[in-house]
């Protein structure tokens, strides 16, 4: 068995890489009755950009089968464009372009095996799958280049290419788990606002809100899907959502990329990914998940969850808040000093007062206030909402 990749690459330079296995070149047309497998012919663009066909990318022989299309950079660098939903191991992995107008992907030895990936509809009708210049793999009338039946561009993955849209139920997904836990992360287009994007933890509603440079084209069309474009200032330019980051890259003929724009800073800016009162604690890696803890006086509010590295339920009192302290009160609310704070929350308030006592007297006052900040007398009062990121 092996980890089979099936690839749409952008090429520089040379394909002898030693640490990708390369199948034969080809045009940029598959043929009904044509097909692609491993060690054979690909396809190319007729610029040169991409190339289409099966890669073992680790060059080992027990791997599992998987079918992507990715955007290499350089010799030894790759980013992934599209992956085929498909689990399964397969001996020889076959891709072939029926004479009925299906593209499908078969085991030579398991004749039995057939994942139809695009397919016309109609039997009656000849097509061609085409790798277009822009790498958009397509599925189309072999007469009618304009009629389309399936194409890759309708089914992204982590990467967004220029000319491809999102929009609606077309979105980014993280390249793979974010962390050793079932987590990943998706990009959504925020049509209430002008280039404005989510990025969303799962299924949940922790999410990041922001907004792309105004320097990209992006456009927008009547039914809210959102296509951008290269510049005259930026081009070769692609979008990726690599686990909670989304970033933009321009790529050269250099055999390099660089990274010209990326959102968030880190998972704790935007995410209230330790949930309500939990502290978060960036780690140094995009792979790894963040530290999450309780402050003094409080504990996971879901333990078991909170062991499973599940925090979105954050932390609760150990002795819960009765508000209207009274002079039978068996404790006395206090503060607990929180040093090496780097980001504060960006809806806080602002109190006018005089001393730090002040401050702290306004906030036992409300009881919606849970924590406060104060620096040359601004207090800043923060409510059951706010999350706090430790140093």
């Amino acid at each position: 068995m092996k980890l089979v990749f099936l690839f749409l690459v952008i090429l520089f330079s040379s394909l002898e890489n030693p640490g990708f296995v390369f199948g034969g070149t080809g045009n940029d047309t598959l043929f009904p009755g044509q097909s692609l497998s491993f060690g054979g012919r690909t396809l190319v663009s007729n610029n040169g950009f991409y190339q289409f066909g099966f890669f073992n990318i680790y060059g080992g022989h027990t791997f599992q089968n998987e079918i992507c299309l990715v955007l290499l950079l350089g010799d030894n660098n790759f980013t992934r464009v599209w992956q085929a939903n498909i689990d399964i191991t397969l001996s020889d992995p076959v891709l072939n372009l029926t004479r009925n107008g299906d593209f499908v992907l078969l085991d030579h030895y398991a004749k039995t095996y057939k994942h139809i990936i695009g397919s016309s509809g109609n039997k009656t009708v000849s097509t061609n799958l085409v790798l277009l210049d822009s790498g958009n793999l397509v599925l189309r009338d072999s007469k009618n280049s304009s009629r389309i039946f399936w194409q890759s561009f309708d089914h992204p993955k982590n990467t967004w290419l220029p000319g491809a849209r999102l929009g609606s139920n077309l979105s980014l997904i993280s390249d793979g788990h974010y962390y050793d836990y079932a987590y990943s992360f998706s990009l959504e287009i925020d049509p209430s606002i002008t280039r404005g994007f989510v990025i969303r933890l799962d299924s949940t509603d922790i999410m990041y809100h922001g907004v792309f440079p105004d320097w990209m084209d992006i456009r927008e069309d009547s039914n809210h899907f959102v296509t951008f474009y290269d510049t005259k200032e930026y081009s070769h330019l692609y979008v990726n959502l690599h686990a909670w980051k989304i970033s933009i890259h321009q790529w050269f003929n250099e055999s390099y990329s660089k990274v010209l724009w990326d959102a968030p800073f880190d998972i704790c800016d935007g995410f209230s990914i330790c949930g309500p009162y939990g502290l978060c604690q960036s780690p140094n890696d995009v792979h790894l998940y963040p530290l999450c803890s309780c402050p003094s006086g409080f504990q996971p509010t879901s333990p078991q969850s909170w062991k499973s590295g599940v925090h979105d339920k954050g932390c609760s009192r150990i002795i819960s808040w009765d508000c209207e302290i009274t002079e039978n009160s068996h404790y006395v609310d206090a503060f607990y000093l929180m040093e090496n704070i780097i980001k504060f929350p960006d809806d806080s308030r602002s109190l006018a007062v005089r001393t730090e006592a002040q401050c702290e007297a306004s906030c036992l006052r409300n009881c919606s206030c849970a924590a406060y900040s104060y620096n040359n007398s601004k207090c800043s009062p923060y409510g059951l909402e706010n999350y706090l990121k430790p140093g």
